[in-house]
């Protein structure tokens, strides 16, 4: 017995000089540090295209701390105690990005890349098409016309077509602006537009979850971008209250659209040009984007 006490008293002689202990406090204290500066820049970047430099560093990290566990020993046995919380954590803040991905895996081909899809049509046939949205877009803009057109180029869940009524009509601006007419029993769904054809109207989409949205963007926009954070479409918002065009894309909205940066961005959608480079300028320069709507709204 006097034996093993001697033993413990030896190891803790050893373990724990003043020095282990100050370097043991410094490995936590940097530990706790690290986790709160990873935490903050987090929680302002919660999109997809975070998550694999997330991945990344986290490897990264344990590697490093799993290499240099001899020197660091405190620091790697709580971060591998942590291993499993941080992994719990990762999947809830970006659980709409991973469900992004299974919803896109379980499609299989038909989940390719945005604006990859192919039509048997006209480049002249898909410029009207495309001129018809923008006419509906703009005459319901300055008639504060509430309305959300979804083009899905290549595939849409069939759940949300099937909550709406078929129409398969040709597109055209009296058709959608008779639509979203406020008297109308389907304009408060959206439309759902594939090539020059409207599938479906009256349609319910997912609202999105992220709860960082500005409080004056309502079901509509909320409506718009639940649709593109699991589906390849396009989602063109009319806003009700303000007339504000607004465009969403992989879970991301822009405002403030006029009549040229619509034609620009369904010319895309529609794979009639490769890019879309004035729109991206514009977007840069969010103040002079919106006094060129306004502007745009009085003549």
């Amino acid at each position: 017995m006097n034996e093993q006490i001697e033993k413990l008293k030896n190891a803790i002689t050893e373990n724990f000089t003043g020095w282990n202990i100050l370097w043991s406090v410094l490995q936590i204290l940097v530990l706790a540090a690290v986790f709160f500066i990873v935490l903050r820049f987090l929680k302002n970047r919660r999109n997809a295209v975070a998550l694999p430099w997330w991945l990344a560093g986290i490897f990264f990290v344990f590697g490093g701390l799993y290499l240099a566990q001899g020197y660091l020993p405190v620091l790697w046995k709580i971060a591998l105690a942590l291993s499993g919380l941080a992994l719990v954590y990762i999947v809830v803040i970006f659980a709409v990005e991973l469900k992004r991905m299974t919803v896109k895996l379980a499609h299989g081909h038909k989940g390719q890349a945005f604006f990859a899809a192919k039509y048997d049509l006209t480049h002249d046939e898909l410029r009207n098409t495309i001129a018809e949205i923008i006419r509906a877009a703009l005459n319901m803009s300055k008639k504060n016309i509430g309305a959300l057109i979804v083009i899905a180029p290549v595939h849409i869940q069939t759940q949300i077509l099937e909550s709406g009524m078929t129409l398969n009509a040709l597109v055209s601006a009296p058709l959608l602006e008779s639509i979203f007419n406020t008297k109308a029993p389907m304009h408060d769904g959206a439309v759902i537009v594939r090539a020059n054809q409207i599938l479906a109207a009256g349609c319910f989409l997912p609202l999105s979850q992220n709860a960082e949205l500005p409080n004056d963007l309502g079901t509509r926009h909320r409506a718009a971008l639940g649709v593109s954070e699991f589906n390849d479409v396009l989602s063109i918002i009319v806003s009700e209250q303000t007339g504000i065009i607004s465009v969403c894309k992989h879970g991301i909205i822009s405002r403030y659209f006029n009549a040229e940066m619509l034609e620009e961005l369904l010319e895309q959608a529609y794979g009639l040009t490769l890019a879309a480079p004035n729109v991206k300028k514009k977007r840069k320069k969010g103040a002079k984007v919106k006094e060129d709507f306004v502007e745009w709204r009085r003549r």
